[in-house]
């Protein structure tokens, strides 16, 4: 069993004394109490207590939530707008604007004038301040949250701040009862004024905990590893991290604690988690491999969208609207979460080839429940034809047709509805095409499945804040919920995690890998909101307002890891694309540089990636079937000589041959044709025809060269 992710020695009084611990992020919360848990277990104890230990936005949450129990006067009748709904609405004020500049959109400045107003308002920072701050973008934000607030009037909503105020207010005014000791954990930056208002108010004592500092004779081992790109760090890190896994492999004693941290782990999550794979199990991308969680993991998880059965449910729900890309299409048919793909799979591959030969770069959905029941008429028939694919696809088409008609039986353009309808209504249109399909969903598939679910629930939700919407509109609002919406596959305890800055913040490891550690990355930039003052963000020290709080915010951080580990290797990719990096300057360039070994992989990394993967490198060298193709169709019919028509192809069968003889055989004497593309306006064949059709009118009038040359320009033009 590895080591536990937190050194609780240094919290156990805290613990102990039933001190409330606060923390910013679940991860660290876990963590605690599993080390909490672990430390108990090894005093022998058979039970005990569960510590307080909660992330600030949770414990904030329930205080509220108290409030609402014990019907605090000021709060009463008002609920809490979701983020979502909060966006929507102010994409809404912003495209209702009359007066805002050309070129902006809601959908662009949404999310920075929420974020404008969170920062506000946990800075307790007047918006008079604003106003006289002389910002030009500000005057557009006062105006724009002018109409915000009053929709939220209207509708007895609050923001997340302004009911912590309530929570604040209530402390104050003994409403709620005040404990004795909060110990907060983890907290790289100081905590905005109202959560300190709010910390002052509940408890007698605010204690900022962190782990002493080790004495120089126990410190961190430092190492610097250069690698010359991302990809070839993110490969040093990972052969790094199953170096040390296999190094006790055959030893007794617990698993090392490693950690490898990427600033950026959100945005190059995938690359991350394919190169890792690739170290850690080759043989993962075979196709009779189980799609399981990973040995190692990652902290990061994948928008809900972009899992493979809520994109199809997506996908499926797309259907509503037409026309839709060929390729769309395609990808429908050739997924297996709707309908019995097992069974099924002759008549999609039929079908797609039939929208190929349609020679429509957009079908509709007409289109495909044409060629799919075509394709299905051209096989044998079923023995069930109950429930075919094109009677379910013909079944969704009834489903979405009555919402497009009036009680009257006439044709309506759109039909608003509540987002609980459309919820129900999504869910039955799926039910309908058979989503998620006949077969058994494995462990992931079945959480991704019951993530969909919870989003629903969300999406229901916005009714309170969103007036009734059309299907087109419903559906792109439960997409984007699904878009922000972070599905983590549940899995075991690795003793390797892959961490982001914030998540890894507070952890103990045996060894850790900072990566990414150039200069353009530690201290990192300021990022101000655009729609208000520099001067004004400065003044109130709101996030990412100052390049010295950037560089004491890296100062703090590399001065923890280094604190939590025994070994701490930094890394960075000397290059991205042409440009050039360089180490940080808070790193010391003449640290002891490692070089780890690339096996598996030739030099240069990723150069052919089908002949350095590392697949090859871990299996022995195959032994081929050898596979007789005499008994394939000749290339000539045998038939006399004088009756022997003659060989299609001509020079193009020698060309082939020299090209690839594999190809050769399967063009020429098995048949093979390649799908047809189809193109924006007439094909090359359409065209010849119709070159040859034009010019067999012209002669047919024309008759022979002779009345040609007769012909006076005027003539020939005619």
């Amino acid at each position: 069993m590895p080591n536990p992710l937190f050194n609780i020695k240094g919290l156990t009084p805290e613990v102990q004394e039933d001190s409330v611990v606060l923390v910013p992020n679940r991860r660290l919360a876990r963590h605690i109490s599993s080390a909490w848990a672990l430390h108990c277990h090894q005093q022998g104890q058979r039970a005990w207590r569960q510590p307080t230990v909660q992330t600030l936005d949770t414990w904030l949450l329930e205080c509220w939530q108290l409030l609402q129990d014990r019907a605090y006067p000021d709060c009463l009748g008002h609920s809490i707008i979701s983020p979502h709904a909060e966006r929507m609405i102010w994409e809404q004020v912003i495209d209702d604007d009359p007066d805002k500049p050309v070129g902006i959109e809601g959908s662009a400045f949404a999310k920075i004038a929420l974020g404008a107003l969170q920062n506000l308002q946990r800075w307790r920072v007047p918006l008079t301040e604003v106003a006289n701050s002389g910002h030009e973008t500000s005057q557009y934000f006062l105006r724009w949250h002018q109409a915000f607030a009053t929709t939220l009037a209207n509708k007895q909503l609050l923001t997340a701040a302004q009911a912590q105020a309530f929570v604040w207010q209530a402390f104050k005014d003994d409403f709620l009862t005040s404990e004795k000791r909060v110990v907060l954990v983890g907290f790289n930056t100081a905590l905005p004024p109202l959560y300190q208002h709010i910390l002052a108010s509940a408890f007698t004592e605010t204690l900022h905990w962190r782990e002493q500092e080790k004495i120089p004779e126990n410190a961190a081992l430092k190492q610097l590893c250069f690698a010359t790109n991302d990809s070839e760090e993110i490969h040093q890190a990972a052969l790094w991290a199953k170096d040390k896994l296999d190094a006790q492999a055959d030893q007794s004693q617990a698993k090392p604690r490693l950690g490898i941290v990427f600033p950026n782990l959100a945005s190059q999550r995938h690359r991350v988690e394919r190169i890792f794979r690739e170290v850690f199990t080759p043989s993962y991308c075979l196709p009779d491999s189980p799609h399981d969680v990973p040995s190692f993991n990652i902290s990061v998880g994948v928008p809900l969208s972009e899992t493979p059965l809520v994109t199809q449910a997506l996908n499926l729900l797309k259907l509503q609207r037409s026309p839709q890309p060929l390729e769309f299409y395609c990808q429908l048919l050739s997924d297996p979460f709707w309908g019995d793909a097992e069974n099924e799979q002759s008549e999609r591959a039929q079908c797609q080839l039939l929208l190929r030969r349609g020679y429509k770069t957009h079908p509709t959905s007409a289109d495909l429940r044409y060629c799919v029941k075509r394709a299905e008429d051209a096989l044998p028939l079923q023995a069930d034809t109950s429930q075919t694919l094109s009677k379910s696809l013909q079944g969704f088409e009834d489903r979405c047709r009555q919402q497009r008609i009036d009680s009257g039986g006439r044709r309506k353009d759109s039909q608003s509805s509540s987002f609980a309808f459309w919820a129900q209504e999504f869910s039955a249109r799926l039910l309908t095409v058979g989503w998620p399909g006949t077969r058994t969903l494995d462990s992931i598939e079945y959480q991704q499945q019951q993530l969909w679910l919870d989003v629903l629930d969300e999406f229901a939700g916005l009714d309170n804040a969103i007036d009734p919407v059309d299907d087109s509109t419903a559906l792109t609002q439960l997409t984007r919920i699904c878009r922000n919406r972070i599905f983590q596959p549940e899995g075991s305890d690795s003793p390797v995690q892959v961490l982001g800055l914030l998540e890894a913040a507070g952890l103990h490891f045996d060894s850790l890998w900072l990566a990414e550690m150039h200069d353009g990355q530690w201290p990192q930039k300021p990022d101000y909101n655009s729609l208000l003052a520099v001067e004004l963000q400065r003044l109130h020290k709101m996030p990412r307002s100052s390049a010295e709080t950037e560089l004491n915010i890296a100062k703090y951080l590399l001065s923890d890891f280094e604190n939590n580990c025994q070994q701490l290797v930094y890394s960075f990719g000397a290059r991205d694309g042409d440009s050039e990096r360089h180490l940080s300057q808070l790193i010391d360039d003449q640290l002891t540089k490692i070089e780890l070994s690339t096996s598996g992989f030739a030099q240069p990394l990723f150069a052919h990636p089908l002949l350095t993967h590392p697949l090859i490198a871990a299996h022995d060298k195959p032994q081929l079937q050898q596979i007789a193709i005499d008994q394939a169709p000749p290339l000539l019919r045998e038939k006399t000589l004088e009756d022997q028509p003659p060989i299609r192809g001509g020079s193009a069968i020698l060309r082939d041959q020299a090209r690839c003889p594999f190809n050769a055989f399967a063009i020429w004497r098995m048949g093979a044709e390649p799908l047809p593309e189809p193109t924006f306006g007439f094909t090359a064949l359409e065209r010849g025809n119709l070159v040859h059709h034009v010019l067999e009118l012209f002669w047919a009038d024309c008759k022979d060269s002779g009345t040609l040359n007769s012909m006076n320009s005027e003539a020939r033009d005619t």
